[in-house]
């Protein structure tokens, strides 16, 4: 992660359809796992100035994340507004009734109260765009929803 231009990082950026800007560079945490080792690769992603993370409720990260950035966003003088955070339904948790659930348990988990992205991970398993997942964007707890295989 060092060897990134850290302004190149910051500043190049996809419009997403809902007018959001999300950073073009990411760090992806699939296979991160343990509180020390989240840790230190977050800290080293923000040191290299990256502001896009993205996980998933079946990664099962989520809650070693988010004790990872209320700790180092502070110490980077970073606030939650400075990142874009995505995070994926969990294929089990797809259908009706049980969206809105999941996305308040990731949003527990991540220690926020919002989520710039929602992704339907392998939405092939089943329907998951019912009224819940609807729901959760007006109620103002995601930017945006999408779909991820």
């Amino acid at each position: 992660l060092n060897y990134l231009n850290t302004m190149a990082v910051q500043t190049q950026f996809f419009t997403l359809n809902t007018g959001q800007k999300m950073p073009m560079v990411g760090l992806g945490t699939y296979r991160v796992h343990g509180q020390s080792v989240i840790y230190r690769v977050i800290e080293a992603a923000l040191r290299a100035g990256y502001r896009s993370f993205d996980t998933a409720a079946v990664y099962r990260n989520e809650e070693a994340i988010g004790l990872a950035f209320k700790s180092l966003l502070p110490k980077y003088n970073l606030k939650r507004e400075d990142i874009f955070l995505t995070t994926k339904l969990d294929p089990s948790e797809h259908g009706k009734g049980k969206t809105t659930k999941a996305v308040h348990e990731s949003l527990e988990k991540l220690g926020t109260s919002y989520l710039d992205l929602y992704l339907i991970h392998w939405p092939g398993c089943k329907i998951a765009c019912d009224k819940s997942s609807k729901c959760c964007v007006t109620c103002g707890n995601m930017a945006g929803i999408g779909f991820f295989t």
